[in-house]
């Protein structure tokens, strides 16, 4: 398996851990009854919650960044800069995900940032190899 292979399938784990959270969470803080109904009820899921929904939801939407640039750059052949700009994406990703389940404003906006940035890099590489 390839560094680029290895990032994407830890970013998926990610996603999935944070989604297998997120009704446990709401279970914990607002009871199984309401848990396991409707959810038609406009509650509170509690700080905590918010931050784990809001932390999968950005998940998501780096991996609609991920998945492309991985399928593209294995297609072509990759090289040990992606395989170090995929890594450090991943590294970031997993500090992004703690740092906005803390509640960390500045530090988690800064590894977003750094996590962009290296998304960059990691199409440059693909654009490079084109």
């Amino acid at each position: 398996m390839t560094d680029l292979q290895t990032a994407l399938l830890l970013n998926t784990g990610l996603l999935a851990a944070l989604l297998l959270a997120q009704p446990l969470i709401r279970a914990a803080n607002l009871g199984l009854p309401y848990a396991m109904g409707s959810l038609d009820e406009n509650k509170t899921e509690g700080r905590f919650a918010g931050r784990l929904k809001r932390a999968a939801n950005n998940q998501i939407e780096a991996l609609a960044l991920l998945v492309p640039l991985v399928f593209l750059i294995t297609d072509i052949d990759s090289t040990i800069a992606a395989s170090f700009w995929s890594m450090l994406f991943t590294v970031v990703r997993f500090s992004y995900v703690l740092a906005a389940i803390g509640g960390i404003p500045y530090i988690r906006s800064g590894l977003w940032l750094t996590g962009i940035g290296a998304l960059g890099f990691l199409a440059s590489e693909l654009v490079t190899k084109l």
